[in-house]
């Protein structure tokens, strides 16, 4: 018995220096698989405990996981260096930026590379997209205006402008020709045609100052013809334009005095307004309204009567971008 116990002792023994033989110290042969990351992004820890067969040790070891950023961030010095848009510890979440002229909260981020856009601008502004803020439009060149002649496109907005002759109504849109008094010896943006009638209107003085006439003496023969044509006018979509002016018909022998519109070139065109027969010596004023759906021209025309005792005179000519304050009809006089 004292044999089999010595043979017994023995084995251990050099088992136990073979175990340890196998064993070094410091190191861990039997780890589980690493914990999970303690976060899904922006930099963690993950974690295991180890069993050494040195005296059968353990010992935890940890090591640094995820560490990364999203939306294209970078990660630097243990944490996300997050766009000056975007906060979170992984630059998740996207933080509110003043974006000039951008509607307050409509704003949002993304993108490739990742930005931030308005999604709502102001009026007069469009979103330029990620990063681009809000541009201005230029309504100007889009032709959005409805500036009637010129355009100047501003920061946010435009300013409309006429041409020489021309006054800007309270719409401040719309282009009224200038009332043509003719005290500057001029016919303003009116013309005396040079063919299709039979001879021209003539700029005179008298009491009133100066004034376009026909005078029928002379050479001239019943049923002449004088135009004094208006420029070309734009169509009238929304509303009706109202010509005015003012007139004398005084003599025994009076011709005619008529308003026409013409749309297509033709000569005089539709008639609008006509006044006839002596109308006495004091000056009376005519309202005309017109309106077409195409660019058209408006012709005032005098026609000699049967003697010279048929002078036709007008002044003060304006067309005016609203429709006349009277019954809308045709008047012949």
């Amino acid at each position: 018995m004292a044999v089999l116990r010595s043979y017994s002792v023995i084995f251990f023994l050099i088992a136990s220096i073979q175990l340890a033989a196998s064993c070094t110290w410091g190191e861990y042969e039997r780890c589980p698989s690493w914990d999970s990351c303690s976060t899904s992004c922006g930099g963690g820890q993950q974690c295991r405990t180890c069993l050494s067969c040195y005296l059968s040790q353990h010992k935890r070891f940890c090591q640094n996981c995820n560490e990364y950023c999203l939306n294209g961030n970078s990660y630097v010095g243990g944490r996300c260096q997050c766009a000056r848009w975007r906060s979170g510890s992984c630059c998740e979440a996207c933080s509110y930026i003043d974006i000039p002229h951008c509607v307050p909260g409509q704003q949002q981020c993304g993108g490739s590379p990742d930005g931030i856009m308005c999604t709502q601008c102001e009026p007069g502004y469009h979103s330029g997209g990620y990063n681009q803020g809000c541009i201005d439009i230029d309504e100007c060149a889009a032709g959005t205006s409805g500036c009637e002649q010129q355009c100047h496109n501003t920061q946010g907005s435009y300013v409309c402008s006429c041409l020489s002759g021309y006054w800007l109504w309270t719409d401040k849109h719309t282009c009224n020709y200038d009332n043509c008094t003719f005290e500057s010896d001029s016919t303003c943006a009116w013309t005396d045609v040079t063919s299709g009638d039979d001879f021209d209107w003539t700029l005179t003085y008298g009491a009133r100052g100066k004034y376009m006439y026909i005078g029928t003496s002379g050479s001239r023969k019943i049923g002449e013809t004088a135009w004094l044509t208006s420029p070309i006018l734009r169509p009238t979509f929304l509303t009706e334009r109202c010509l005015q002016f003012w007139y004398n018909m005084n003599g025994p022998s009076i011709g005619l005095l008529s308003v026409y519109m013409t749309a297509h070139g033709e000569k005089p065109g539709s008639l609008l307004w006509r006044m006839s027969f002596d109308q006495g010596r004091e000056w009376k004023s005519a309202s005309v309204n017109l309106s077409s759906l195409e660019q058209y021209q408006i012709i005032i025309e005098a026609v000699v009567g049967n003697s010279y005792f048929g002078d036709i005179a007008i002044d003060d000519v304006t067309i005016l971008p609203t429709a006349c304050q009277q019954e809308k009809r045709l008047l012949i006089g």
